[in-house]
């Protein structure tokens, strides 16, 4: 039979008489460490600085094993609690998850958090742009960091300055990109041939890329479309769980409506309208909507990737479409699901400009003597 279990308790005076339990032999405690307690306490107590109970010294010893955990956090660690709080905060928490994997987590995985200095992200910036990736996705990765940085601090984790503070100090550029927004948007007549070449090669894409160039959906939200967002009645179309996690509405024009009916006519009419062949959902667009285009010599010794045809070109149309025909970027940005009017501004090139017609209308013939203009209207 084993000894039993003791219990130690420590008494000293601070003001009156104090006792206090320190712990259990089974828990390590001896006589010798609990006299040491004891000890300890009062020589605080005659000094006056310390903790001078058992209470305050456990607060203090819990707060300094708190900071050297914050010290000494990886950045791995601090992604999980990120990608967490996403999930429920984010509507693109998959792309921040993809990001780290990919490009950021070979670089800060390991690391400490207190560890990664300004010199650090712009090594970052640079192995990413070894990658040849995108400008947009290299600010995106490096944007992710500043937020990860920016919620440890918030959330008590990290207690050190942000690394993006000083970089950004030394460097006004590190998060300054090209503009890698695509200008390249299709012409009617073009826009008619990959139609026509896609309803022969396959017709699901042709319907995917006619509800795109039509509402302006992001093929994300063409993917999402279910057949309880489809309001045939009314001819509105509910566009939900948006990259902005704002809901809108698209309007049907006549050749979507007519693409819905016979969808419909052919199907369940239930779940996802764009399927794959054993039910699932569509998460790509297939290769044949790039085969297409390539075809049609839309690329052809193009090397910029902003005057490439791609699937994102068709939502760029209808934009570019409602422009030229003097939509007002307001309302552009509400059909098109933009955040904000600055996203939109692109498009200004392509609105009437009245004061250049206005401009056009004037003839100036100059006066002999050359000090005025006469000025008449044709």
């Amino acid at each position: 039979q084993g000894r039993a279990d003791r219990y130690y308790f420590i008494r000293y005076q601070n003001g009156k008489q104090v006792e206090e339990g320190v712990g259990w032999t089974s828990e390590g405690m001896t006589p010798q460490q609990a006299s040491n307690i004891r000890g300890e306490i009062v020589a605080n107590i005659r000094t006056g600085s310390g903790p001078m109970s058992l209470k305050e010294k456990r607060e203090t010893e819990l707060g300094k094993r708190e900071s050297k955990a914050r010290e000494n956090l990886p950045f791995n660690t601090l992604v999980a609690d990120y990608l967490d709080w996403a999930k429920s905060n984010k509507a693109s928490w998959k792309d921040d998850r993809t990001r780290y994997n990919k490009h950021i987590k070979p670089v800060f995985g390991n690391k400490l958090i207190k560890k990664i200095s300004p010199l650090d992200l712009e090594k970052l910036k640079r192995s990413l742009q070894k990658k040849e990736l995108s400008p947009a996705t290299i600010k995106q990765c490096l944007v992710l960091v500043r937020q990860m940085f920016n919620k440890a601090t918030a959330w008590g984790k990290f207690a050190g300055d942000n690394p993006f503070k000083n970089a950004t100090l030394n460097n006004r550029k590190l998060l300054e990109v090209p503009d890698n927004r695509r200008i390249r948007f299709l012409q009617p007549e073009e826009a008619n041939s990959l139609l026509n070449e896609l309803a022969n090669k396959s017709p699901q894409v042709h319907d995917m890329a006619l509800l795109s160039l039509d509402t302006g959906m992001r093929k994300g939200e063409v993917f999402s479309l279910t057949w309880q967002d489809i309001d045939f009645k009314n001819e509105i179309i509910q566009i939900k769980d948006t990259k902005n996690n704002r809901n809108r509405q698209s309007f049907m024009t006549k050749e979507v409506k007519a693409m819905l009916k016979t969808i419909q006519r052919s199907g369940s009419g239930v779940g996802h309208i764009f399927q794959k062949k054993n039910g699932g959902s569509i998460n790509h667009v297939y290769k044949v909507f790039d085969r297409t285009v390539e075809a049609l010599g839309f690329n052809k010794g193009i090397k910029d990737r902003r005057d490439k045809v791609v699937f994102h070109t068709l939502r760029h149309t209808f934009a570019s479409w409602l422009a030229s025909n003097g939509t007002p970027l307001l309302v552009i940005k509400e059909l098109g699901g933009w955040q904000s009017l600055d996203m939109v501004e692109r498009y200004t090139h392509l609105v009437p400009d009245e004061k250049r017609e206005a401009i056009k209308n004037l003839e100036r013939k100059k006066v002999l003597d050359g000090n005025a203009y006469e000025v008449a209207t044709s």
